[in-house]
């Protein structure tokens, strides 16, 4: 299948006839310059603490609950089996005491993300 166009008998000869096509604008992106190494660095820093934040409350929480299953069962008295009661007592009163502690190691680990790096 022939797609030329074939000049006719006792036409006279024309000239192709082009269109005018608008001129298609290339759109004017203009890139963002990449921060130094080193801001890149602190930034990258910044949210690596905020992360530790959230994941040390996680950590509290989670210590604050088994300590209020461990209290439950030693208010539950003779409802479990023996020994259970002591292990209960003895563990809720350990994890009361580490939790003072984790408490202030939080403290220290949210000053030190709040102060600039």
């Amino acid at each position: 299948m022939e797609t030329a166009l074939k000049p006719q008998p006792g036409a006279p000869h024309a000239e192709p006839v082009t269109q005018a096509t608008p001129e298609r604008r290339k759109p004017d992106i203009a890139l963002v310059e990449a921060p130094p190494a080193g801001v890149k660095a602190r930034q990258l820093l910044q949210e690596a603490r905020k992360a530790s934040l959230e994941h040390v409350a996680a950590f509290e929480a989670a210590i604050g609950e088994v300590r209020d299953l461990a209290d439950a069962i030693v208010e539950a008295g003779d409802l479990y089996g023996p020994g259970l009661n002591d292990f209960a007592r003895r563990l809720g009163e350990e994890l009361f005491w580490k939790s003072k502690t984790l408490a202030a190691l939080a403290l220290r680990q949210r000053a030190a993300a709040s102060s600039p790096a």
